[in-house]
């Protein structure tokens, strides 16, 4: 079983060089979180993650004949029937998308074990013991002892909830994302010691 690393599965998706083919990057984050979905959702049943995993060029045309989902409403950018952007799309699914090499490796895709609570801890470790920094060995075990004991406090912490029982949630807009993306997170409730 492989971590879900979508970045290698959209590694050429990006590589669209025409013009009038722009909106095939606009869904770059929509087949990412596909990538995610199809990990999650097909636990061990390698045949259907590929079969979810190749019917993402059918959800960019909004064509959802085979989906559980059927229709969706809303507002979407979708790709226009006979357009030069879903055709070039296509080409693209067929070269690299669903190559043997990918299918294989999305048909291990692990649905439960993944590398997000690693690099969150990476990142914690960096910010209390950053790596531009000379320590000696007793400051350096000192620094990540905290480290782990601040990341293992705030990674107990539960969901809130509203007095009515449901789940609180809170929008980030990530500075890497430079305030173009907002990202929905649950709202952890306090540490009461």
């Amino acid at each position: 079983m492989y971590g879900t690393w979508p970045k290698e599965c959209l590694r050429s998706w990006k590589l669209c060089p025409k013009k009038d083919c722009q909106d095939i990057k606009l869904w770059t984050k929509s087949a990412t979180n596909h990538c995610y979905w199809v990990a999650a959702s097909s636990g061990d049943n390698g045949d259907m993650k590929q079969q979810k995993w190749s019917s993402l060029a059918e959800h960019v045309a909004n064509r959802h004949d085979l989906c559980v989902h059927g229709e969706l409403d809303g507002e979407r950018q979708w790709l226009r029937e006979g357009s030069r952007a879903l055709l070039l799309l296509l080409l693209l699914f067929r070269e690299v998308v669903e190559s043997q090499f990918l299918m294989k490796d999305i048909s291990k895709l692990s649905p439960v074990h993944q590398t997000y609570g690693l690099e969150v801890f990476h990142s914690v470790v960096n910010t209390f013991a950053p790596k531009n920094t000379h320590f000696f060995y007793p400051a350096m075990m000192a620094r990540l002892c905290v480290a782990t004991l601040h990341f293992n406090e705030n990674g107990r912490r539960h969901q809130a909830t509203t007095g009515a029982g449901a789940a609180k949630w809170y929008v980030s807009y990530p500075k890497g994302k430079k305030g173009q993306t907002a990202v929905v997170k649950p709202h952890k409730t306090l540490m009461i010691m």
